[in-house]
């Protein structure tokens, strides 16, 4: 059910969810809090009703609380319900209607409690049909479609809805490989690029889940990750059979390892037999060393002589690898590189895409000593783990053991990089649609999030080409591709397009004078590269921009510019006319563009109000107005 997180003065959060007692949740909120729910039981039920809690939101903020929608699947009601009703739109209610049951017995009547999402869920299972995310969306989309339903989220406790099929439609989807969405002709052509039309989730032209996106003024980012599909299926450090049982050489089970028992143990191989049901397996452990290829490696085999022949394999193997001797050649060194990025793949291989295998060997693949991080095979190999998409190997390629952010395997390869985007971007655009992230998705979005506004692709300098040395990453709101030019002084400068973002840092380096400086400011603040305006508005003192062209840029632009628009302190200063601006802007934005849950994440922006000249009580009715 959906809900609300509410800051306490104290800082404590207390999350209140639809369905709860009203009495429990004033005795948790503390203090005399009566006020806020006057009126608020229009059921008069003593129960917080899905239909009160944006009424509860409303009057949390008009006392001052901080309140964040808390939703279920992590997913705004509002944007869930958008998307629902892009898909309802895609079918034709005609055609449902001959493969759903319409009689008198056969519809739901809505009770108490009710939601959509549990009466998909529940017929998709008494259907025997899926009930995965996607299965259970398109289920509610139909019945949105069918029963003209407007607000998935809200309706009526007492209406009647058409909600299970045919034996004829269920048949339908089966033979669509239970996809009812293409079953009943409710999908959508995927819009690859920035042209128009509408993509899959109902979203405009510019961005697409496949990952093709086309920034303003940028390049063409290519759908990098679409068609193509990993050779590498990631596996499990080992068994998860309960406990094992030692064996000796013969296969013979030892009761423990005291006297001559552990020497058995280890002439037959340190071999632990599992057994669970008619299903018996072999596990031998590698104790964990830091830097070696077969700690804590966990290798397994169905029979003791196979699990032998794969333990003897795994350790030529690694005795393969080598280090660069004293005085090698470069003919040499090139050799010996491509022969340990062969053997680095032959363990993934043979191991069966072990988990810890493939952390061990992305060490090995950050380390120049070990690899030609420039290699086209190097890159493939790369790419191949990232097409993966599985949380643990991604995290492996772009972290150390420590947590901590590792670019090298990127440094030299932009498709690597963009694939990493792309997986941020299809996971953003779900999000976007409303659609419930499977818990494989919520891990890697974890993963490629917590990388977004890193650097990893590098672009070096020619100064001939007058192109400076960049970074690439991406950034947090949809996963759009970046650069970024880093100069003296801890200054930097981002845009979309590189081609743009050397042309402005070009004619940056020739302003020596602050009038020069202002002037370029001037000239570009009307860019569409949002990045770019992003990087305008931080620099606003750096570039010496009057406050005129400062009021420009930020009536132009969104919360995502902003935001990064230095805060007032000492340090930094502002006429009053660029204050207000900023003031005018944020009602503006947050009073036209209301249901945009994204501005939600620059309300720390609302300290701007306090730098006003406004009186105390205007101040908190601004603050009101915008919440």
């Amino acid at each position: 059910m959906a809900g609300l997180n509410v800051t306490l003065g104290d800082g404590t959060v207390v999350t209140i969810k639809a369905g709860e007692k009203i009495e429990d949740i004033k005795t948790r909120l503390g203090g005399n809090v009566d006020n806020i729910f006057e009126g608020l039981d229009s059921n008069t039920n003593g129960i917080l009703d899905e239909n009160e809690i944006d009424g509860l939101k409303t009057k949390l903020a008009e006392n001052n609380y901080t309140v964040e929608l808390a939703p279920d699947g992590k997913t705004p009601k509002k944007a869930f319900n958008d998307a629902m009703q892009n898909m309802r739109r895609r079918y034709d209610e005609a055609t449902l209607k001959g493969y759903y049951m319409s009689g008198e017995a056969d519809v739901w009547e809505i009770k108490y409690g009710d939601t959509l999402y549990d009466i998909a869920k529940e017929t998709l299972e008494q259907e025997g049909l899926p009930t995965d995310f996607k299965s259970i969306n398109d289920r509610i989309a139909q019945l949105a479609n069918l029963n003209g339903i407007n607000d998935v989220n809200n309706i009526r406790v007492g209406t009647k809805i058409i909600y299970k099929l045919t034996e004829e439609g269920v048949q339908k989807v089966k033979e669509a490989e239970n996809n009812s969405a293409a079953a009943f002709g409710g999908t959508a052509p995927v819009n690859h690029g920035g042209g128009e039309g509408k993509n899959p989730v109902g979203g405009e032209g510019g961005s697409n889940p496949s990952g093709g996106v086309k920034p303003e003024g940028g390049e063409e980012v290519p759908p990098v990750l679409e068609g193509k599909e990993s050779t590498i299926t990631v596996t499990p450090n080992g068994l998860n059979m309960g406990a094992g049982q030692y064996i000796d050489k013969d296969g013979n089970v030892l009761p423990d390892l005291n006297g001559d028992n552990l020497q058995k143990y280890k002439d037959g191989g340190s071999i632990m037999k599992y057994t669970s049901g008619d299903k018996v397996m072999y596990q031998t452990v590698y104790s964990e060393k830091a830097g070696s290829l077969d700690s804590g490696v966990k290798l397994t085999a169905e029979t003791p002589e196979a699990l032998r022949e794969l333990d003897t394999k795994f350790k030529e193997l690694i005795a393969k690898v080598k280090s660069a001797p004293e005085n090698e050649t470069e003919e040499a060194a090139t050799a010996r590189k491509a022969e340990n990025l062969a053997v680095l793949k032959e363990l993934v291989t043979i191991t069966g895409g072990n988990i810890q295998v493939i952390r061990n060997v992305a060490e090995k693949l950050r380390d120049d000593n070990y690899v030609d991080r420039k290699s086209v095979d190097y890159k493939a190999f790369v790419q191949d783990i990232l097409l993966t998409k599985n949380a643990d190997a991604v995290r492996a390629l772009l972290y150390d053991a420590d947590g901590n952010e590792k670019s090298a395997v990127l440094e030299y390869d932009k498709t690597a990089h963009e694939m990493v985007a792309g997986m941020y971007q299809e996971i953003r655009a779900k999000e976007k649609a409303g659609e419930m992230l499977s818990p494989e998705e919520i891990a890697l979005k974890e993963v490629v999030a917590d990388y977004k506004n890193l650097g990893g692709y590098t672009i070096e300098a020619d100064e001939e080409k007058g192109v400076h040395r960049k970074r690439m990453s991406y950034n947090n709101m949809d996963g759009t591709i970046k650069y970024t030019v880093f100069l003296e002084h801890d200054v930097q400068f981002g845009a979309k397009d590189p081609a743009l973002l050397d042309e402005f840092v070009t004619k940056l380096e020739a302003a020596d004078t602050d009038e020069k400086k202002a002037a370029l400011f001037k000239e570009y603040m009307n860019t569409t590269d949002t990045e770019l305006a992003r990087s305008l508005a931080k620099n606003v003192k750096t570039l010496c921009a009057a406050d005129e062209d400062i009021i420009s840029l930020i009536n132009a632009n969104g919360m995502e510019v902003l935001d990064w628009l230095p805060f007032p302190d000492e340090d930094t200063e502002y006429s009053k006319e660029v204050v207000d601006a900023v003031v005018s802007r944020m009602k503006e934005i947050y009073t036209t563009d209301k249901g945009n849950f994204e501005n939600a994440a620059f309300l720390a922006n609302l300290a701007w109000i306090n730098k006003t000249d406004m009186s105390d009580e205007d101040k908190d009715k601004a603050k009101v107005e915008i919440l």
